[in-house]
């Protein structure tokens, strides 16, 4: 394979046409559909001549398929949307979205050429796509990938390899664009340019799921949880990081006649760029095109965005217009009208101005401690907490910090409302890092989530009571099964929905043997059966406490 600049094929090659070419990306309603949508509008923006080529975003989960509401926005933006069960491999390693989604682009559409890009990147530039069966830029630090036969990552090399039917010393060697490492050619795959009929894609399909099949994990046992654009990933996922790339780069080898190394506009790894105090910018400055911004759109590091941007040059108007578009996202985000009223001090994490009191004084003067309650405005109508008692939230929050608090990290719920909003505002006290929530009512749900606080880590989804009955081998789960296709175990989970016994035996699937689990209305006979799964810990006025029995948890 002969892989050569970009500067040198812009000399000697002309440059793809518009209409040659799509961009697909990976959108779903998690943390990552805002930044789809913000990659999108990006594009539309300050893609140049590329800025009407056509887009596809795909939801590989169909139960993770996106709201109405961005649904709206890109058919506005003239973009594809597709949702449809591509990964199905339960994996906590979420780029393999990006594979099934790629494999799935070069299969189905007809464009000569396809970019793939993360849905955390961001045009700010016109780029210049030029002829070739690949496109790429190296990856930005060693990480997982092998410096050659005395590096202890190279065994892991050399079984990819293997599974491309080449040996490893058919990849190149470049070096990496941060730490400057030499290196056994490895690519970032949140960028890049593949010829369609080349079958680059379809190849790191068929490599990366073979080797998931032989449970072949580059960091296996290093301890480590990686942190990405959405936050932690957790162990698991972390074993398997770089993996997608290696996949790629191997496939890229077999397959490809020619590669073109983009330059350093491309692909900026703006979360490794800091600068300041007697430290300069670390990559040189000048009309960057697409930046890799990871976590840095996230509210505490949005001042350091803006700021590298303006560091590397980028046009004023383009800067102008990200500070502007993230603004937009502030008031339904961070305040979201200022609907949901908390009157336990320190609970929420709100600016103070939309606090109410934790204390009220009483027809005797004398000052009394309001109840922990919250609100929510459902059709017009506040609906308080205490709907479900005085008691409610206090005793929720009191098992939060008695039984939860010293194995927090994961949290799962069955029945999204006034508890959402809860732990939600206990986070930081909770040292949350991931929180799914989910509900039969889109609808409903979606007015609990305009009027929650945001956070990356808060994964709301819906699903139907049933799930699909097109056939006897329908692979979409369900509401109560939903949690099976997350791939990871939770500390606590909180059954108060809908079909709670089946949630229950998916909870018992779920857990570890510090989790606990929490059932609402236990008094109600139908649920007895549930102590069959799990010991009693605490049966309460509101909620019985309880923890797993000791079975083998999913996955």
């Amino acid at each position: 394979m002969q892989l050569t600049s970009l500067a040198t094929e812009t000399a000697t090659r002309p440059p793809i046409e518009p209409a040659d070419i799509v961009f697909v990306l990976c959108i779903e309603k998690t943390a990552i559909e805002p930044q789809g949508l913000l990659l999108i509008e990006s594009i539309r923006e300050f893609g140049g001549c590329y800025a009407r080529s056509p887009i596809v975003a795909l939801s590989p989960r169909p139960e993770l398929a996106i709201t109405g509401r961005s649904r709206a926005r890109l058919a506005e933006l003239d973009v594809a949307y597709v949702s449809a069960p591509l990964n199905r491999t339960r994996s906590a390693y979420l780029p393999t979205n990006r594979i099934v989604a790629g494999a799935w682009a070069e299969q189905n559409l007809t464009s000569e050429y396809i970019v793939v890009l993360d849905s955390d990147t961001l045009f700010v530039g016109e780029p210049a796509f030029v002829h070739a069966d690949a496109g790429v830029r190296p990856v930005d630090v060693k990480g997982s990938t092998s410096s050659g036969p005395s590096d202890p990552l190279d065994a892991y090399w050399q079984r990819i390899a293997g599974l491309a039917g080449l040996p490893v010393e058919a990849l190149p060697m470049i070096r990496t664009t941060v730490d400057g490492v030499l290196i056994r050619a490895s690519y970032n795959a949140g960028f890049t340019v593949v010829r369609r009929a080349s079958g680059i894609l379809s190849k790191t399909s068929s490599i990366f799921h073979d080797s998931l099949r032989e449970d072949l994990r580059p960091l296996r046992g290093r301890a480590i949880d990686v942190y990405a654009s959405t936050g932690h990933v957790g162990a698991e996922a972390s074993e398997f990081w770089g993996s997608s790339q290696a996949a790629l780069s191997m496939a890229i080898c077999a397959c490809a006649n020619d590669a073109v190394l983009y330059d350093d506009r491309y692909n900026i790894p703006l979360h490794h760029l800091e600068f300041g105090a007697g430290r300069p910018l670390p990559w040189p400055a000048g009309d960057p095109i697409l930046v890799h911004y990871h976590w840095l759109t996230m509210p505490q590091h949005r001042q350091a965005l803006i700021g590298r941007l303006a560091a590397l040059g980028a046009r004023s108007t383009v800067v102008a217009w990200l500070e502007r578009r993230l603004r937009m996202e502030q008031p339904a985000g961070l305040l979201h009208r200022a609907a949901v009223l908390f009157r336990a001090g320190g609970t929420a994490e709100w600016p103070s101005r939309h606090r109410t009191r934790s204390a009220q004084r009483s027809l005797d003067g004398k000052r009394r401690e309001a109840p922990l309650e919250n609100s929510l405005t459902l059709g017009g109508v506040v609906r308080s907490s205490g709907t479900y008692g005085a008691d409610y939230l206090e005793e929720m929050q009191r098992i939060l910090l008695t039984h939860v608090t010293p194995v927090t990290r994961s949290f799962l719920e069955w029945g999204s409302g006034h508890t959402t909003l809860l732990i939600l505002g206990m986070r930081s006290r909770l040292s949350l890092d991931y929180f799914a929530s989910i509900d039969d009512n889109q609808e409903y749900q979606a007015l609990v989530v305009a009027q929650a606080p945001v956070w990356d880590g808060f994964h709301p989804f819906t699903a139907d009571l049933t799930g699909p009955r097109r056939s006897d081998r329908d692979p979409e789960p369900n509401y109560a099964t939903l949690p099976l296709d997350l791939g990871r175990t939770f500390d606590f989970i909180f059954i108060d929905g809908r079909r709670r016994l089946e949630c229950a035996l998916t909870a018992a699937l779920l857990c570890h043997p510090q989790s606990v689990v929490v059932l609402h209305d236990y008094r109600r006979a139908r649920y007895r059966s549930v102590k069959s799964l799990f010991e009693v810990v605490e049966d309460g006025p509101q909620f019985r406490v309880m923890r797993s029995k000791g079975r083998r948890s999913h996955g």
